[in-house]
């Protein structure tokens, strides 16, 4: 992958440009509805490189592509120190939720994000969502994405991974089960 040229530094500047706020987040006289700012462009270059990983199966590689892209779309490296506007930092927050479902989704997506026994202390998602509670929301918002669009065996497994409680996944399974 790396026989991109151009396109290779091209990701690399706009992760730089984005984490040392070079980049303008302020719109201009004239800009048209629905253009992108230097942000979500530069945001949007890093992504695409990162899925050429995640394609590949280089879930770990993709992973810190996908966070370098939410940082940007948040403004860079102000907005994981909590100093970027409260809008740089949703945009961050959502996209980077995003992305870390789309992870777990694929195989070894779990092993990654929450350890080999899936508890979440070994794996690299305590590195972006530090608190339990905000890893188990993450949880429960990508078994509800899961279950949206039909993919019900992760769905069931996002459910184990919350609840240690074989009652609740018992009755989480038979719920889900009733809906297919």
């Amino acid at each position: 992958m790396g026989d991109e040229g151009y396109n290779v530094d091209a990701v690399h500047m706009a992760i730089v440009l984005a984490d040392y706020g070079v980049l303008s987040d302020s719109t201009w006289v004239g800009q048209k509805f629905g253009v992108m700012d230097a942000f979500a462009e530069a945001s949007s270059i890093i992504g695409q490189y990162g899925s050429l990983y995640h394609r590949h199966g280089d879930l770990l590689m993709s992973l810190e592509y996908y966070v370098q892209a939410a940082a940007a779309v948040g403004g860079g490296q102000l907005s994981w120190s909590g100093r970027g506007n409260i809008d740089q930092q949703r945009q961050r927050s959502s996209m980077l939720k995003q992305l870390l479902t789309e992870l777990l989704s694929r195989d070894g997506g779990i092993d990654i994000l929450l350890g080999p026994r899936g508890t979440g202390e070994e794996g690299q998602l305590g590195r972006f969502l530090t608190d339990e509670k905000t890893r188990q929301q993450f949880l429960l918002e990508a078994a509800r994405q899961y279950q949206d669009a039909g993919l019900y065996d992760k769905v069931i497994f996002s459910f184990f991974l919350l609840y240690s409680d074989m009652n609740k996944l018992f009755a989480l399974t038979c719920v889900v089960r009733h809906k297919t």
